[in-house]
């Protein structure tokens, strides 16, 4: 069973999966409704991440998530973003305690979303969230510690991307438990078999 395990792990979850079968483009097209053009140049990235699984409390956020972080939880990053084009409506929702001074404070899906060096980006900013879960409102408020600021929401870029990019990493956990659990079934059998010829053999020399 040892060796089965040692053998299925790298196939299933040392392998890139998410890379190779995940259509990240076709996410984004499925997902970015609202969508309006951001400077790049106007965004800042905090360094503080959020593993976008809200059913489970106990994953702990991380600065820099590791490969094995990723491997089992969709992550996004907070940004601040200094521009202006931000939808009227997703001002009304947003509190910016600081004023017009404050940025406003993203979270994106940058494993899904590609942020250039340069140029511009395409962010849907129609979604104002405040802290519904303790993930999203322990990161936040290591944001508005590391930034001086003071905002209860964000705007919610992560989303919808991470929880189809979470249900594909559920989906791979799910079949590698299935064929793991199938061979420990079916290598018994085997076994059986091969000392059953084994012995016929022996049995007529």
């Amino acid at each position: 069973m040892l060796l089965i395990l040692l053998l299925n792990v790298p196939v299933f979850l040392l392998v890139p999966w998410d890379r190779i079968l995940f259509d990240r483009e076709e996410v984004v097209k499925r997902n970015a409704g609202r969508t309006v053009s951001v400077r790049v140049s106007d965004l800042e990235p905090t360094g503080v991440y959020v593993p976008m699984d809200g059913g489970n409390s106990h994953i702990k956020g991380y600065d820099d998530p590791k490969w094995i972080h990723r491997l089992a939880y969709a992550y996004a990053q907070f940004y601040l973003y200094y521009g202006d084009e931000v939808p009227e409506r997703t001002q009304m929702y947003s509190f910016r305690a600081g004023g017009e001074d404050e940025p406003w404070v993203i979270l994106v899906a940058d494993s899904i979303i590609d942020i250039p060096d340069s140029g511009k980006v395409e962010l849907d900013r129609s979604s104002v969230n405040e802290y519904r879960w303790t993930l999203a409102e322990n990161a936040l408020e290591k944001v508005n510690d590391e930034y001086d600021l003071s905002q209860s929401t964000y705007i919610d870029c992560a989303t919808p991307y991470c929880e189809e990019l979470q249900a594909f990493k559920n989906k791979q956990k799910m079949y590698c438990f299935a064929v793991t659990v199938a061979e420990c079934l079916l290598l018994p059998v085997v076994l059986f078999v091969i000392g059953m010829v084994q012995k016929r053999k022996k049995n007529k020399n």
